[in-house]
């Protein structure tokens, strides 16, 4: 890296096809087809030129990673549709599945973040539980307005313990094989999430929980992602930088670039196609020598 944070031998290239960067993510070459360049504007005439992670191009003195969950490494076992009907038949209500879970990801994909108000993690987590109340809530009404429960607290209280079990969980494909290649690294690993309390106890349940040195989710830290904090925190428990902090989720594009613009490098799960190849994106100084006191027995 020179002063200006471009890789030498990447200037040339920088300054060449800036304009056709600018316009449509970066030239493709026939070695990779799959390489997209992004530039970022750090100060007045100076550029960071990045490449999209791809299977060509490693990430960059890779020091430790933290990872997203739903959606990353874990997913629910079943359609949340399906658990919403079969839990609201017990309270007497009967919706098609496919409804509510349609009306489920239009409901939580526009809601307001949860588990940062509050000036304690009690009243944050608290406001957790109401937060999923209200979502629930409103899923049964953008499904059918008429419909009407004769205990609405106990229903939206089965559904909140329903996802605080491990049973209603499972790995992504190429979790446990990838989590385990990166502790035969010793990379340190980490969770940043902006997923609710309960995550801990399913992460437990699952039987990753003793991968990850911390997990940073919004009741604990009092904010979330995209926002700086959540990053810092991890940073600072795993005593790294984070320019040598990689992110890895499935966050919208501008989430993603909030997070890149921090200065940890991000690779977009919806690039990659198994879990199992994260490894091989990482380049040679993250593989670190092997201890043999590290315990391994979550691998066997």
């Amino acid at each position: 890296m020179d002063e200006a944070g471009t890789r030498p031998a990447l200037a040339g290239l920088c300054a060449g096809y800036i304009d056709r960067v600018a316009r449509c993510g970066g030239p493709r070459t026939p070695a990779h087809h799959a390489t997209r360049s992004r530039f970022h504007q750090r100060s007045a005439g100076q550029f960071r030129c990045r490449f999209a992670q791809t299977r060509d191009v490693g990430l960059v003195n890779v020091r430790a990673i933290c990872f997203d969950a739903t959606g990353t490494l874990i997913e629910t076992s079943e359609n949340v549709g399906d658990v919403y009907r079969r839990v609201a038949l017990d309270y007497g209500v009967d919706l098609p599945a496919w409804r509510l879970e349609d009306a489920f990801r239009r409901i939580v994909g526009g809601a307001p973040p949860r588990g940062t108000e509050g000036n304690s993690m009690s009243a944050r987590r608290s406001g957790e539980v109401n937060w999923w109340s209200e979502r629930v809530r409103e899923t049964f009404q953008a499904t059918d307005s008429t419909a009407r429960f004769e205990d609405f607290r106990g229903f939206a209280k089965t559904l909140f313990d329903h996802y605080r079990s491990a049973d209603a969980w499972r790995l992504r494909p190429g979790t446990s094989e990838m989590l385990c290649e990166m502790r035969r690294r010793n990379l340190p690993l980490a969770i940043v999430s902006n997923f609710d309390h309960r995550l801990p106890e399913i992460l437990k349940g699952i039987e990753i929980a003793n991968f990850f040195e911390f997990v940073a989710i919004p009741s604990k830290i009092g904010q979330a992602k995209p926002d700086a904090p959540p990053f810092e925190a991890v940073a600072a428990r795993l005593d790294v930088p984070l320019t040598e902090l990689v992110y890895v989720g499935d966050d919208s594009k501008e989430s993603l670039r909030a997070i890149e613009a921090l200065g940890l490098q991000v690779v977009d799960m919806r690039d990659v196609e198994d879990l199992k190849t994260l490894p091989d994106r990482l380049g040679p100084t993250a593989t670190l020598v092997h201890d043999p006191m590290l315990d391994e027995s979550d691998c066997l």
